[in-house]
């Protein structure tokens, strides 16, 4: 867990069945439904790199029962998720060509997952 801002949160979360840690695929820009038991269950977007396995993050502001029992889930603690869901970005559509990042009202964290997807492939752009 990461605090980002005095609000906002990047958790990680590890995939406790080991076959379910080695299938897990997903693209970047892809969302997932993340749930903690008692509070509920809300909608964020994968914010690590599809290149990073055997975990996902996902970065959060604390505004509401969910993401308020986010913030308090400690180490250890176990958090439901469902995805991947939706669309993503055409990354390898992108190879040798210069990539810029401009991100703006939705805020960083739907395109954070993108940014280290090219940081972690880097050689492949321009």
């Amino acid at each position: 867990m990461v605090d980002e801002t005095p609000d906002t949160r990047t958790l990680r979360l590890e995939f406790q069945d080991d076959a379910v840690r080695e299938g897990f695929d997903f693209k970047a820009g892809q969302f997932g439904e993340y749930s903690v038991f008692g509070a509920g269950e809300s909608t964020f977007c994968i914010a690590s790199s599809p290149t990073r396995e055997g975990y996902i993050e996902c970065s959060f502001k604390a505004i509401g029962k969910v993401t308020t029992a986010l913030r308090e889930v400690n180490l250890g603690d176990t958090v439901g998720f469902r995805g991947p869901y939706g669309n993503w970005f055409p990354v390898d559509e992108w190879k040798g060509k210069d990539v810029v990042f401009i991100a703006g009202g939705i805020g960083l964290a739907p395109v954070r997952c993108v940014i280290w997807n090219v940081l972690d492939r880097r050689d492949e752009f321009g």
